[in-house]
Order: structure tokens, then C-alpha cells, then sequence
């Protein structure tokens, strides 16, 4: 596995820079990197499995139970999003994905544009950016107030998800009666 930094924002003004490993197997690439305090998911691995056609994000560890997000352009899934009160149910559909990674020229972005709803506590439009650069290459690039900026940002879908989540309970709304937000795909 190669070292690797990776820069990951999203539209809602998340931004930061973390390490990780990527690795490759004919078209399939596999990036691993640990969840941050940050992130709302502290003491949780992550891991990308990146495909020409689709992406499989998978976090798990003490912070994250176990969630599985798959992105394929124009495909409806549905699955459990987990938080420590327990999971929601969860419906993604990916409006696009789109990437330029060399698998070990050190250098590439992903992205993805897509739709989620958490049954009721949340439903909204994400677009998120990972940058995947040669750690070895950019070790000195790397200004220290990066990390700093991660650090500010104030809010986390994690977290908000985790806010949610208690809110419901506290209220007793039940996340299964709310109705399908999303228009169903032909």
C-alpha cells in the first residue's frame, strides 16, 4: 500500500486533510484512512473501494458501527446509516461520480454529487471532493495550518446526524412512518 494524503471538502464548507494508504488491483482501487474527532467518527477506519463505475464507502470501528454508503450514478440504495442511538434508515441516489486518479502517480480527485435522506431527520443534495495526493511528493507542500483548518470547521454531517438522531428520540418521532422523499427512478 502506498502512502497517501488526502484532502476531502464537501459543499456544505467541510474541509480537511488527513493520511491514509491507497493500494490497486486492476481497475479497482482501495483507499483506507482512520476517522477523526473531526469527523464525529473518532476511532473509525474508512475505507474507499473506487471502481470505473461505482463507489463503496465503508466506516466502521468504536465511532461508526458499521455504515455502507454505495455510489452509482443514477441507483437508488437503501441501507442503515448507524449512529451510537442507534440506526436510521437511509436512501442515497447518486446524481453523478466522477474521478481522474492515477493509481500510483500520486495524484487524483474524486467526486461525487448525491442525494440523501435519513428517514425524515434529514434530507438534502451533498457534493463531496476527495484529492488524493503522493504523500512522499507533498510532505513538505503541506502547510501545518491545513490540519488547523479541518479543525474549525464547526460542523459534520456526523454530527448533525447524531443531533438528529437524539432529537427524534427525545420527541418520538419514529423515522420509519415519515414518507419516501425521493421521486422514484424509472
Amino acid at each position: 500500500m502506498k502512502d497517501i494524503i488526502l484532502k476531502i471538502k464537501d459543499n456544505t464548507g467541510i474541509e480537511f486533510t488527513t493520511e491514509g494508504k491507497l493500494s490497486k488491483r486492476g481497475s479497482t482501487t482501495l483507499i483506507q484512512y482512520e476517522e477523526t474527532e473531526l469527523s464525529g467518527l473518532d476511532g473509525a477506519t474508512a475505507s474507499l473501494t473506487v471502481t470505473p463505475t461505482r463507489v463503496r464507502m465503508r466506516r466502521g470501528g468504536s465511532g461508526a458501527g458499521g455504515t455502507e454508503m454505495v455510489f452509482e450514478k443514477g441507483r437508488r440504495v437503501r441501507g442503515l446509516y448507524a449512529t451510537p442511538l442507534g440506526n436510521i434508515g437511509m436512501e442515497i441516489v447518486t446524481n453523478d461520480i466522477s474521478g481522474d486518479f492515477l493509481a500510483f502517480g500520486g495524484h487524483g480527485k474524486l467526486f461525487i454529487d448525491y442525494s440523501i435522506s435519513l428517514k425524515g431527520l434529514f434530507d438534502g443534495r451533498k457534493k463531496l471532493e476527495i484529492e488524493i495526493l503522493d504523500k512522499g511528493v507533498l510532505t513538505e507542500d503541506v502547510p501545518e495550518e491545513t490540519a488547523a483548518q479541518g479543525q474549525e470547521a464547526s460542523f459534520s454531517l456526523e454530527k448533525m446526524i447524531k443531533e438528529l438522531a437524539k432529537m427524534a428520540a427525545e420527541t418520538g418521532i419514529e423515522p420509519e412512518s415519515q414518507p419516501d422523499v425521493f421521486p422514484r427512478l424509472q
